[in-house]
Parts: C-alpha cells; structure tokens; sequence
C-alpha cells in the first residue's frame, strides 16, 4: 500500500481523490486566495505525476482535459499520485487575461510562467508561484505543462515541445523520449537552461521532467506525398487526456501501450509573427490550417485600420519553408496590437525537419 500523502493542507490516503486550495494569502476585500489542486492517491507507491493548467489566465481550454482524467482515473490500478492544478492563476483567470493583473506586476512582468520560483512575501503572481513551487513540485517526478487555446485571444496552437537543457540533473534523452510518447504530431525543438523565471527553468533546478503541450483542435499535418495525416479533427480534449494516459503509461503509473500516432513531425527553431501596426487582423487561414506546409513570403493575415479601414500590414512567411503552428482563427477580424507577445501566427521552420511514422 502507498502511504497517505501530504499537500498543503490536503491529508490524502492510499487509495484516496482529495479537493482543496493551497493558502496563498488574503486579499484586501477580505476573500481568501489559494490555488486549486486535486489529487489522487494510487493504492501503489509509484511516481508522481503534476497537470497544470491556467499559468495564463485566458488559457482554460485544457481545464477538460484534467476533469475527464479526474473521472477515468482509479486510485486502485493506480502506481504513485497525480496532481491536478485546474487553473494555476485564478486572479488571471478572472480577469480573463494572462497576466495578473491585480497586484503591481503589470503585463510581462505580472506572467505567472515568468515568476518562478516566486516568494512568499511578494506580489500575488509571486506568491502563486511559491505555493506551487513548495507544495506540489517536492512531490512530483514529471509535470505536464498545457497551454494552448486562448478563447479571449482566439489563439489556437499545436505543438509540443521536445525539451533540452544543460542542466545537471536532467537526462536530454529522457526529455525527448516523454515529448515524443506524449504523443502530439507537431513537435518543436527548444532548449531552456535552468533558473529563476519559467516553471520549466525551476522545474529543471529541482530535477523534475517536463512536458510542454500547447493544444487545439487538429486536422492533421501536411504530408510530403500530399493529404493530410487525419482523416478529421482531432479534438484538443482527446488529445491531451491520450497525452496524459500516455505519460502514464510510460512512467508505470498505469498498466498498457502508449497510443501514438501513425505520423509526427520534429521541427527546430518557431517564430512568432506579428503586425508592425496595430489594428484589425484578418486572417488568411483558419485553425482547420495548423499543420499545413507554406513557401516563404506566403501572406498569414493582413492588419486594417480599425478608424479609416487602409491596410497597415501583411503578415508573411519568414521561412524558406514554413509549418503553421498558431494561428488567430477568427473572421471577420481579430484585434491585434504591436510588440512582442500579440502575434498573428506562429510558424515553424521546416527546414530539416524529421519524419516520425510508425
């Protein structure tokens, strides 16, 4: 039998599903702020495994995902514990913005995924981090970090990351081989060194694996002898509760094979691109899109004036050859602005890349 676990104020037994916040502090009106957590104690002692969602505020899609696990999950086949945190910034969240905008860290310095390891007499984003960081991270071996979806800001993406690092305690071996078997067909190479500000760079100080997994719906990629890799839509629920039950599977959690898919693609380097000139965005393709294959120069999406409705700008294909990753799928238009971070499409580059197919 595993033994009773331990999770802030949560006293969970072998065998056992818990709800409940971690104390974070109280807010001037007087309401308590604490971060929600579920967890589940498998019958076994075994690995521990984290889901996180809600590092962004506006990106909840990937909440479902955690609450069809919730439901599917039995402790008593179950080696080890998961972890669920729903909706890791829920000051965000009610803004329905990214950052917290709440406390005195105000747009990039206010990102949640930007504050970590955090301090527990700091600002509000800064304290979230530091009850994730000493409550969950000392109990787990692997954390699955979903981002994806933005519905606020109509981003839709698809990718995961195949991680690398220099860090001392990580094996870049093992990295790979949990991106590859979580089992998304895009993934993106991308290399993060260990450190204060991402929950992945403190993750890696603490000798924990990551799986970074931005999800939407998906139609398949484009493939070099023509059509594409599905036969429909791949649903971002679908896929990330076959992610997790993959991880799951990998780590001994639970019994059976990982279910990949027949075709995935290894892509290095992404870049997102956005307007010159704020405005209105009219996208030229749609979510239906991600995956697909584009030359150089290819226009993603043209930026009007939102006053005297001239065309400001024409979003292109910076690569020789390009991949599709995210785009703002919505017509007629999409509210964009310039500077980092309000992008109109992310692309990857397609040089180099490396076929996976089974």
């Amino acid at each position: 039998m595993g033994k009773t676990l331990q999770i802030g104020p949560l006293s969970v037994p072998a065998g056992g599903k818990a709800f409940g916040y971690l104390p974070v502090t109280t807010l001037a009106s007087g309401a308590e702020l604490g971060v929600p957590v579920h967890v589940v104690a498998g019958d076994e002692p075994g690995p521990g495994l984290a889901l996180v969602v809600g590092l962004h505020g506006h990106e909840y899609s990937a909440i479902n995902i955690l609450r069809e696990v919730l439901q599917s999950v039995d402790p008593a086949r179950l080696r080890g514990h998961l972890i669920m945190v729903p909706m890791a910034n829920p000051v965000a969240f009610e803004y329905g913005s990214k950052s917290t905008w709440i406390d005195g860290l105000y747009g990039g310095p206010g990102d949640l995924n930007r504050s970590w390891p955090g301090s527990p007499d700091g600002w509000l984003t800064e304290r979230l981090a530091h009850a994730m960081a000493h409550e969950v991270f000392p109990h787990i071996d692997v954390v699955i970090d979903f981002h994806g979806e933005a519905l606020g800001a109509r981003n839709r993406n698809y990718y995961g990351y195949v991680l690398k690092t220099t860090a001392e305690a990580m094996s870049n071996e093992r990295l790979e081989e949990l991106a590859v078997n979580f089992g998304m067909e895009v993934l993106i190479e991308r290399h993060v060194e260990p450190g204060p500000g991402s929950m992945t760079s403190f993750a890696f100080s603490q000798g924990v694996y990551v799986i970074g997994a931005e999800i939407s719906d998906f139609y398949g990629l484009e493939l070099p002898e023509g059509g594409r890799s599905l036969p429909g839509v791949r649903t971002l629920t679908e896929t990330g509760v076959t992610g997790v039950e993959n991880t799951m599977k990998l780590l001994g959690m639970i019994e059976g094979e990982p279910e990949l898919p027949a075709v995935q693609a290894r892509l290095r380097g992404m870049a997102g691109v956005g307007p010159r000139h704020g405005g209105l965005l009219i996208p030229a393709y749609s979510p239906a899109d991600l995956g697909r294959l584009f030359p150089s120069g290819t226009a993603l999406g043209t930026v009007i004036s939102a006053n005297s409705f001239e065309q400001l700008d024409v979003l292109r294909m910076p690569y020789e050859r390009g991949m599709l990753v995210m785009v703002k799928g919505d017509l007629p238009f999409v509210h964009v602005n310039p500077g980092a971070g309000d992008f109109g499409s992310y692309v990857a580059d397609a040089e180099g890349m490396v076929w996976i197919r089974r």
